[in-house]
């Protein structure tokens, strides 16, 4: 079970599920998972194809993972406008069964919402 820098800061887990930071090895699975249409229909624009979930994958959503989880562990704690994005598996199977992302809104009185994905 690969855990990685997420776990080592926040050891994230539950009785069925652990959480991860994404990892590339599971970008097929979660641009899947957001072509299903319980999840595009709450996330419209998130079923692109699969070239531009990879970019944003690679090029935005893993570097702002890294920088979020250094700023914590850091202990500055500061993160700003960063967005985390974390992987929920399912601790049995190790299957991926979701993601949860934490940043920033603009809509509403909150600073910060949180979006939880579960297939």
């Amino acid at each position: 079970m690969e855990r990685g820098r997420l776990w080592a800061i926040c050891g994230l887990t539950a009785r069925n599920v652990y959480l991860r930071e994404f990892v590339a090895a599971d970008l097929d699975v979660l641009h899947s998972l957001a072509w299903q249409p319980e999840i595009y229909d709450y996330l419209p624009g998130w079923n692109v194809p699969k070239e531009q979930w990879t970019d944003w994958f690679v090029n935005s959503e893993m570097p702002e993972n890294a920088e979020f989880l250094k700023a914590v562990s850091d202990g500055g704690g500061d993160v700003g406008e960063l967005r985390l994005r974390i992987e929920i598996n399912q601790k049995e199977t190790e299957e991926l069964i979701g993601w949860c992302c934490i940043g920033g809104k603009s809509a509403g009185k909150a600073k910060r919402g949180v979006v939880i994905t579960l297939h």
